[in-house]
């Protein structure tokens, strides 16, 4: 694990216990998943898949808050899946978010429409490489990527994915340069 990714999974751990900050953790990802949302077209009939949803699985929130579309969160940290749990089913949203123990280079892509890999997902390459082999449909994948000044504290993807990269929208926050929209 990129420290990143250990740093954003303690503070997401300790803001985990008290789901009245879920709405102060959002103000930083409103911007950035609502132009997500924007960039992937997605819409109430979608059946997202979202890996690395950490404790606070705020992208899946947001988007089920929304557009009303299906989505699984994956985690590989059991801790993790059973605070974002709690934390989802005190926002009311247990009956369109399922939450699951899974790693994002194991789990089965049919029948998703939409991917959605986290800053912090990790090996990104083989993330990427199980989405491209396991989806059944023309899956849109939304992966956010770091400044370039960050890039040594994320994982690093390969330049044969970002070759598919159909489009992109720049993201105003202090880690992330962008999020790529990419297709098979």
């Amino acid at each position: 694990m990129k420290m990143m990714a250990k740093i954003t999974n303690i503070i997401e751990k300790g803001m985990g216990k008290h789901p009245a900050l879920v709405r102060l953790y959002g103000l930083y990802y409103n911007d950035m998943v609502e132009k997500e949302i924007e960039l992937g077209q997605i819409q109430s009939a979608d059946h997202v898949l979202c890996i690395g949803g950490g404790c606070l699985p705020y992208t899946a929130i947001k988007i089920a808050q929304e557009t009303s579309a299906t989505i699984k969160v994956i985690d590989i940290d059991e801790d993790a899946v059973q605070t974002a749990r709690r934390v989802v089913a005190k926002v009311g949203l247990s009956d369109r978010i399922k939450i699951t123990l899974a790693s994002g280079q194991g789990v089965d892509a049919a029948g998703f429409s939409v991917a959605h890999v986290a800053l912090q997902a990790t090996p990104r390459d083989a993330i990427l490489e199980n989405i491209f082999k396991t989806a059944s449909t023309r899956i849109r994948i939304l992966m956010r990527s770091p400044r370039k000044h960050m890039q040594s504290l994320y994982c690093k993807t390969h330049e044969k994915y970002l070759c598919n990269c159909y489009k992109q929208v720049g993201q105003n926050t202090p880690t992330m340069q962008a999020t790529w929209l990419l297709t098979q």
